[in-house]
């Protein structure tokens, strides 16, 4: 085994979202290991102005053809001694494989979340033998799951050998753990935060329709940031006089991380839809991360995963019954402050047990060990 070794890192990959960071942090902190950072960055040529879709579309043709050859390059040329292909690019995945599975260099691959139950969720499904995603599982050498759940689903409905997948869980940067929290939220109100992408199992319709029961407490303040589509936008404008208030895209970090400090209550998923009984979001690790209570649709596997710890409270408040269950879980954590602190403490040791950029660089670190043991296919 060479004492130095270099892993590739290829696809498409969106510079600051926290599954792309943390695992390039992680990276870089393997000893013994060089990373040649190959990735498509979604953002970089988000400086230059186009005059037009074409030219965007074809200076982007040029990134991506450039980038794969420097990686061919690398490949053939035996400067590489593992392939990691980042989420969501199985294109990636079969150009590259393709060059590597003659040298025998493995190949491993971040499932992140299932395409499988995304159209499952959206009633588009496919055969499972003919989808993309299987032939990914079936032709890669290894695998990263982003929870034990995951990995047990995989394993399962491609019945692929589990050894093979590597739970390599969602983290929060940094950024986010750095700093001592601000436990007590906001002294002025019981602010209910929610931010990030506005996706269907977040479940911002239930939040709303949770404000609209809450609304005779005016104490209890819903805030929204980010990127919202028009109906909840326009909701949101409407309401601004009320309990709802839509406080714009927060870009910089430090500055979010300040955002959720003035709140006492986030959301993970509030809808049980695609993966919402499988994993928390990005946004109730962040919550956690700052000390504050995150309320999650019921799920008996999420329970299961984010035990007690030894600790009289669990580090998630889970809810069932819609938005009438998600208003009384707020109702009820607005008068336990002690119980609030408890959770949130609890909360934030987790996230620093089993959600840092140290406990995903020790799961890669496995996982590329075991590229120099006997490779699973099947």
């Amino acid at each position: 085994m060479p004492t130095s070794k270099t892993v590739l890192v290829c696809g498409n990959s969106e510079d600051r979202y926290a599954r792309d960071e943390t695992i390039m942090s992680a990276l870089q902190r393997l000893p013994n290991w060089k990373v040649l950072d190959c990735r498509f960055k979604s953002d970089r040529w988000a400086r230059f102005p186009f005059q037009g879709r074409a030219l965007n579309n074809a200076i982007l043709r040029i990134g991506r053809k450039t980038l794969l050859t420097r990686i061919r390059r690398a490949i053939t040329r035996n400067q590489i001694h593992a392939a990691l292909i980042m989420k969501l690019n199985p294109g990636y995945f079969f150009t590259v494989s393709r060059w590597t599975k003659p040298l025998q260099i493995p190949t491993i691959y971040d499932l992140w979340v299932s395409r499988y139950l995304v159209e499952h969720r959206d009633r588009v499904e496919t055969p499972v033998a003919s989808n993309e995603e299987h032939a990914v599982i079936q032709g890669s050498d290894y695998l990263m799951a982003t929870t034990e759940a995951y990995r047990e689903f995989y394993a399962t409905a491609y019945r692929c050998d589990p050894r093979k997948i590597f739970t390599v869980p969602l983290a929060v940067p940094d950024d986010w753990l750095l700093k001592k929290p601000s436990i007590t939220g906001n002294k002025h109100a019981f602010v209910v935060a929610y931010w990030g992408w506005f996706l269907k199992q977040h479940g911002v319709d239930v939040a709303l329709q949770a404000a609209e029961q809450l609304n005779a407490h005016r104490e209890i303040q819903f805030r929204f940031y980010g990127n919202p589509p028009g109906a909840v936008l326009d909701t949101l404008r409407k309401n601004a006089n009320g309990n709802l208030e839509y406080c714009g895209y927060v870009g910089d970090r430090d500055k979010m991380i300040q955002c959720v400090d003035q709140a006492d209550v986030c959301f993970g998923h509030l809808r049980p839809i695609h993966d919402a009984h499988l994993m928390l979001p990005n946004k109730a690790l962040e919550g956690m991360a700052r000390s504050k209570v995150v309320v999650h649709v019921e799920s008996p596997l999420l329970a299961r995963q984010y035990a007690t710890m030894g600790m009289r409270e669990g580090p998630v408040l889970f809810f069932k019954g819609g938005s009438f269950g998600l208003a009384e879980s707020i109702l009820f954590l607005r008068d336990r402050r002690r119980l609030m602190e408890s959770i949130g403490c609890t909360a934030r040791q987790q996230i620093v047990q089993q959600h840092s950029v140290a406990v995903v660089a020790t799961a890669i670190q496995q996982c590329l060990e075991s590229t120099y043991s006997k490779s699973f296919t099947g």
